[in-house]
């Protein structure tokens, strides 16, 4: 489990799923392509912005973790983030080889021993991007808007418990 890193690694895998198959060929450094705010995107050719956590029942867990001989802990809490990644260059590349890059590698490994989090496109309207790009001095840039889930949020609340250590049987002849 990552503990409440998760959603960091995650954003931090896509951004460099992002970096390995854009540069050096489309965007020159990879500091050009970075987790940002909108507003933050000075110098940069593309920005990832988490906009939206959200609980990701589908995907819920509800069975206690074995932690030790004598206690488990609670399930971890299931999310989907919602990003959108925003080019700030007027290429008609870049866009376009981001939405191959994630349909071409949609299933991430933000951390080795966990199972992959998956991204998926949002289909919004154009009002509905209009309304989330709400930031009043930057001109609108044409952005993507994906998901990732399921991404966990590990629970620190546990229970003690306590084992079967000893156990009779007796027969009896009908």
């Amino acid at each position: 489990m990552a503990g409440f890193t998760g959603i960091a690694g995650a954003g931090a895998a896509l951004v460099q799923l992002l970096r390995d198959h854009l540069c050096p060929d489309i965007v020159d450094s990879p500091d050009k392509i970075c987790l940002c705010h909108p507003m933050e995107s000075a110098n940069l050719s593309l920005g990832v912005y988490l906009y939206d956590i959200q609980e990701n029942g589908e995907s819920r867990q509800t069975d206690m973790l074995t932690a030790g001989l004598d206690q488990q802990r609670f399930p971890p809490l299931s999310l989907t983030l919602n990003y959108m990644i925003t080019g700030y260059v007027s290429s008609g590349i870049l866009i376009p080889k981001v939405i191959q890059i994630i349909y071409d590698h949609s299933a991430l490994k933000p951390f080795e021993k966990e199972a992959p989090v998956y991204i998926h496109p949002i289909g919004l309207t154009a009002k509905e991007k209009m309304d989330l790009w709400r930031f009043p001095p930057l001109p609108y840039h044409l952005s993507l808007f994906y998901s990732l889930s399921p991404v966990f949020l590990e629970s620190t609340r546990s229970i003690k418990i306590s084992r079967v250590v000893s156990s009779e049987f007796y027969l009896k002849e009908i």
